[in-house]
């Protein structure tokens, strides 16, 4: 369900972890999001990347980043690509 709704870019996906892990599972207070956000828009890479994995790590550790990232982003973009393919393969001019 989560994957499908990630149109938007990072302010998008931002907004939505806010609401998720802060809000509805309290993960952590509005103070920490906050700090955090601050934290990973100071580091290379998209921030709502960085905070994916963050949020991961703080609440499982290594594993937890690493099931988070991958069944947010990972997903996202399988359901992105078999869309383009079926597209694609639809489409009359192929290019």
């Amino acid at each position: 369900r989560t994957w499908m709704l990630f149109f938007g870019g990072p302010i998008a996906h931002i907004s939505f972890f806010r609401e998720k892990f802060v809000e509805e599972r309290k993960w952590l207070d509005e103070d920490s999001f906050v700090d955090l956000i601050a934290l990973c828009q100071s580091l290379p890479g998209p921030s709502s990347s960085q905070t994916c994995f963050s949020l991961g790590v703080l609440q499982r550790g290594w594993l937890g980043a690493l099931s988070i990232s991958s069944g947010i982003f990972t997903a996202r973009s399988l359901n992105g690509r078999m869309v383009d393919a079926l597209s694609a393969s639809s489409s009359k001019y192929h290019l």
